[in-house]
């Protein structure tokens, strides 16, 4: 669903802010945005494009974010990267991130979880082609991480739940979850 604020990236220019009601939920969207032609390359959200100019290739940097904000049920805003390409003013945007739950149950305060690759970047400089939906890494990192505005209170009976996004994409050597105490310690999930 769009978010009041959400930005899209076309052609290399920035659309205005998108302006949705506050709790309401919409999948369509009309951004307003000028002096771009087709064909539209279209990149969400347009705070990760770093440099305006698309490559011989058809490729753009990105950069996307070492952490993300905590949201208790559902990934945080902005932090899902979407691409599209069409020769319409009307264009389909497709996932480049894969959206990671994991279900965490016990009685102690968790200040701070971390999900690390063993195989692939997470996070750093990436290039995005929106015409193929490409996202290849460039200079990564394999760790990103979720700010919490206070603590996480976990429970036993349902667990709480921690949701990561990240690059599509095979992770041969899997990923590790990694979630810190108050008192310091970690518990590793694999």
């Amino acid at each position: 669903y769009w978010s009041d604020g959400d930005k899209i990236n076309v052609n290399g220019i920035s659309s205005l802010s998108l302006s949705v009601e506050e709790g309401t939920k919409t999948s369509l969207a009309d951004f307003n945005i000028y002096g771009v032609e087709t064909p539209f390359n279209v990149i969400y959200p347009a705070s990760i494009v770093t440099e305006m100019v698309y490559d011989e290739e058809g490729y753009i940097s990105v950069e996307l974010p070492s952490s993300q904000a905590y949201h208790p049920t559902s990934f945080a805003e902005g932090a899902a990267i979407m691409c599209g390409y069409s020769e319409t003013s009307d264009v389909t945007l497709s996932n480049l991130c894969a959206a990671v739950r994991v279900n965490v149950k016990g009685t102690d305060q968790v200040v701070s979880a971390t999900v690390v690759s063993a195989s692939a970047p997470l996070c750093g400089k990436f290039k995005l082609n929106p015409q193929l939906a490409d996202l290849a890494p460039v200079e990564g990192s394999d760790e990103l991480s979720l700010e919490f505005t206070e603590n996480i209170t976990l429970n036993e009976e349902n667990g709480v739940d921690f949701f990561f996004t990240i690059p599509a994409g095979d992770y041969s050597d899997g990923v590790s979850f990694f979630f810190k105490n108050v008192d310091g310690r970690n518990l590793e999930c694999i």
